[in-house]
């Protein structure tokens, strides 16, 4: 082999090896965020909860190592807890399950059906209907019987195939010493919703609002259906003293403020919500509190319902022209 033959061989060797590097370079692999879901928290210092996605923006919380919690939307590494108002770094946390997934979780839920979305009897479309959610409504599942949940506040189940998961229920603020939440209807023989005057199985009435509507199913001598009457009862019922409130319809709740107890427009346990809904108005109680200003309350409907338990609902936007609260705990 002469030079001038080995040198061409020399040269086209190194051409091709350049050309191999240059249209397949190594490879590397980075790890992508695994999208909105459910995480667990990996680092034993617990993880940061942030007003932005960055660790450039303010601190709001924190959430425990171990704890989990729900991511709805994703920027970069970082997620979105709606439970905590605030983002946190998925590089310190393990995903559990994908929202994509199609097992269901408790939680929050907001209907996605332009129709609306049925409530049934038992988790299965063959039960019978007992009611509806509205379009773009959102409600709380307890628990879940394969794509059907639970809702509480409409004491019946609904496809999860027409809702779209908003995220986990907010945390419960804590409410005051020795406070029981009432979340089934009084029995008829509780004093504090007997009227002043009547006695039912020997026990004697001392609420004083007047009787509830007959054409609701009233029993004897109870202030039930009617929300005015439900309100003064659970007052008294927390308090232990005789309220001060209205005795009157319920639009007359808010502006009296002879009757001695503060107001406010943040949500707090045993308050009464008030609202000048319809013609009339309408109150209920706080039962509890959640981090996101959304609570659990008990109410009553004179032209319906003697007892209403909803779970996890915003307040403000329940009823029409909300008021405020007044708060009867001190």
């Amino acid at each position: 082999m002469n030079l001038k033959r080995l040198t061409s061989m020399l040269l086209l060797t190194v051409i091709l090896l350049f050309t191999v590097t240059a249209v397949f370079p190594a490879e590397t692999v980075s790890a992508a965020p695994a999208g909105p879901g459910i995480y667990k928290v990996t680092t034993t210092s617990g993880l940061n909860v942030r007003s932005g996605p960055s660790a450039s923006n303010a601190r709001v919380g924190g959430i425990n190592y171990g704890a989990t919690f729900t991511v709805t939307q994703t920027s970069g590494e970082w997620g979105y807890v709606p439970s905590y108002n605030g983002w946190v770094s998925l590089d310190y946390a393990q995903i559990q399950s994908s929202a994509s997934s199609s097992v269901k979780n408790p939680g929050v839920y907001k209907v996605t059906a332009s129709s609306g979305l049925n409530v049934r009897s038992g988790p299965n479309a063959s039960n019978a209907r007992v009611g509806g959610i509205n379009y773009g409504a959102t409600f709380t599942v307890t628990q879940i019987s394969s794509e059907w949940g639970y809702v509480p506040s409409y004491n019946g189940w609904v496809s999860l195939d027409y809702a779209q998961y908003v995220g986990e229920t907010p945390a419960i603020v804590n409410p005051p010493a020795n406070f029981t939440p009432r979340t089934t209807a009084p029995a008829a023989n509780n004093k504090y919703y007997i009227k002043s005057g009547y006695t039912v199985d020997g026990v004697q009435g001392v609420n004083d609002a007047i009787l509830g509507n007959a054409s609701g199913g009233r029993t004897y001598g109870s202030v039930l259906p009617n929300c005015v009457g439900f309100a003064v009862g659970r007052a008294f019922e927390i308090t232990g003293k005789r309220p001060t409130l209205s005795l009157n319809n319920a639009n007359t709740f808010w502006s009296r403020t002879s009757d001695g107890y503060s107001r406010g427009q943040t949500p707090k346990v045993g308050a009464v919500i008030c609202w000048n809904h319809g013609s009339s108005g309408h109150v209920a109680i706080v039962e509890k509190v959640y981090s996101n200003g959304n609570v659990d309350l008990s109410e009553s409907h004179w032209g319906g319902s003697k007892f209403v338990y909803r779970m996890n609902v915003n307040p403000k936007t329940l009823y029409n022209n909300f008021q405020g609260f007044i708060y009867v705990i001190n």
